[in-house]
């Protein structure tokens, strides 16, 4: 008769240790991300609205942006060397580096001359808006998690 309730109790510490392991397969979150990926946001709009506002005359010229551009891309690359330091950063290192080729993309259009309406422009900063946005919902998300 004690049979079963040896399985039970066997069962029951079973499903206590279960749940009492936590896998984690991404890392957790990190502030210095939000923050940089929010002031890269901003001195991306910064540029663009710049640019939107001299669409036509020479202040909107690629030759007037090219340092904040590669400090854009020197902001990013620093943020994913941090990142890679840290165990399971991969999928926030895959996502800043897309965001790089962004800046990238972005530059390249500005560089063409072919931002030519505030059409053009708002397509790319709402873009550009999105993926940063969809990067802090995931460190959000990542600190929900914790809580």
């Amino acid at each position: 008769m004690t049979w079963p309730l040896k399985h039970g109790s066997v069962a029951l510490a079973l499903l206590l240790l279960v749940s009492a392991c936590r896998v984690d397969l991404i890392a957790p979150y990190n502030q210095t991300v939000v923050d940089g990926v929010v002031q890269t946001n901003s001195d991306v709009d910064g540029i663009l609205t710049s640019v939107e506002r001299g669409i036509g005359i020479d202040d909107a010229v690629y030759e007037n942006y090219v340092e904040q551009y590669d400090q854009l891309h020197i902001d990013i690359r620093a943020l994913i060397l941090q990142v890679e330091c840290i165990p399971r950063g991969e999928i926030t290192v895959d996502q800043l580096e897309l965001l790089d080729e962004m800046i990238s993309v972005i530059e390249e259009t500005h560089q063409a001359g072919e931002f030519n309406s505030t059409g053009d422009i708002v397509f790319y900063r709402d873009h550009f808006s999105s993926s940063c946005k969809q990067i802090i919902e995931l460190e959000l998300f990542k600190l929900m998690e914790r809580e």
